[in-house]
């Protein structure tokens, strides 16, 4: 699904093609990072950020940052790096039928109520606001079929969650979130020494206590 999504992007947008983060272990598992819903192998997160028109190097794979598109006040989009490319490849990735969910940012679910237009509009209610996904959105794909282990989600409502009032709210209450978060981390890390320090995207630093899971 992925590397259809990747072929189909360049001609749909002016985006050459997709940066794929974090998927899964290849035999399941938490991640370094952790990502406890990326233990089986059908959520993947797709960055923010176009690929540039080459191959990147493996040093490039490792060091280069995720931009962030969403406003310092976390309450929109940063108009400087936000483009009408960042909504179509969204839109292209909910409207492929293998995908389940999209996560985003409650600011960049926002964006897309704002920015999707008047007609077309569907794919908007596969699209959920999620603490975090300011670098890249989530992909749930579907359960493989004759999968008697997998049990799929509920169909996506037919409602957009669009509603203004609604998301302002929702914005608000991600931001407070999302900041209490950031200083439990901090306090966490100022209380053990010992914590394993983990790479994130420049400015988006996060350490893990004991076996403890970022979830995404």
């Amino acid at each position: 699904m992925l590397e259809r999504l990747s072929a189909g992007a360049p001609k749909v947008l002016n985006w050459p093609g997709l940066l794929v983060g974090d998927i899964s272990q290849a035999r399941g598992g938490p991640m370094l990072t952790g990502h406890a819903s990326h233990q089986i192998g059908l959520d993947a997160d797709i960055w923010l950020t176009p690929m540039p028109r080459r191959e990147l190097t493996r040093r490039e794979r490792e060091d280069m940052s995720a931009t962030d598109v969403v406003a310092a006040d976390r309450l929109d989009v940063d108009r400087s790096v936000w483009t009408r490319d960042h909504v179509a490849v969204i839109k292209a990735a909910a409207k492929e039928p293998a995908v389940e969910r999209i996560f985003v940012n409650a600011a960049i679910k926002k964006a897309l109520c704002r920015d999707a237009g008047a007609t077309d509009r569907s794919w908007l209610s596969k699209v959920r606001p999620m603490y975090g996904h300011n670098y890249h959105f989530h992909i749930r794909i579907k359960c493989p079929e004759a999968s008697g282990a997998c049990t799929p989600q509920e169909p996506p409502t037919t409602a957009e969650g669009c509603a203004a009032g609604d998301l302002a709210l929702l914005v608000q209450r991600r931001r407070a979130a999302s900041e209490a978060a950031q200083d439990a981390t901090e306090a966490a890390a100022a209380d053990d020494a010992g914590a394993a320090s983990v790479r994130m995207p420049a400015g988006a630093a996060r350490t893990l206590k004991g076996p403890a899971l970022l979830l995404d």
